[in-house]
Parts: C-alpha cells; structure tokens; sequence
C-alpha cells in the first residue's frame, strides 16, 4: 500500500500535512490558506454558480430575440386587424 500523501487543493505530493480540518495540504496550499479568507469550497460553489447563470442568461436572450422576431412578424398583420375594425366601426 502507497502511503504518499497529496494536496487535496493541487495534487501535488510535495511537503504535505494533514490539517486540522482532516484534509491534506501541501507547503504552497497551507499557505494559501493561512493567509487567505477564500473557503475553496465555496469558490469553487460559485464559480460553478457563476457558469450556470451566464448560461441562463445566454438562453434567456436567445429566448428575447426569438420573442422580438415574432412580434416584428405579427405586427404588420395587426396593424392591418386595427384598420378593418376601424373601418368596420364606422360602417
């Protein structure tokens, strides 16, 4: 059995610790830790979220200009419902 230790943050084999948090980090990693307030986790949660609203939103316009395409083709034939009722109307 291999008992190397890798970074649960890079992967890298080099100079890792098991932390207080159960996961193993290596010399740059810890470091980053120490000084950073960034939850890797939740950054990673976010960018996640992050991707799945850009392609909402890519969807969601694409959706817009399919809406936008129909209105230009129905608005010539309402306008032409407005004049027979306006013309009815005065009959």
């Amino acid at each position: 059995m291999n008992n190397e230790k890798f970074c649960d943050i890079c992967g890298s084999p080099n100079f890792v610790e098991k932390w207080g948090d159960g996961k193993y980090y290596c010399s740059s990693c810890g470091f980053k830790k120490k000084t950073s307030t960034i939850d890797y986790g939740q950054q990673a949660l976010a960018n996640k979220s992050a991707e799945e609203l850009r392609e909402i939103v890519k969807e969601a316009k694409e959706v817009k200009k399919q809406i936008e395409n129909l209105l230009n083709e129905i608005e010539p034939a309402i306008k032409v419902l407005k004049e027979l009722i306006s013309k009815s109307d005065k009959h």
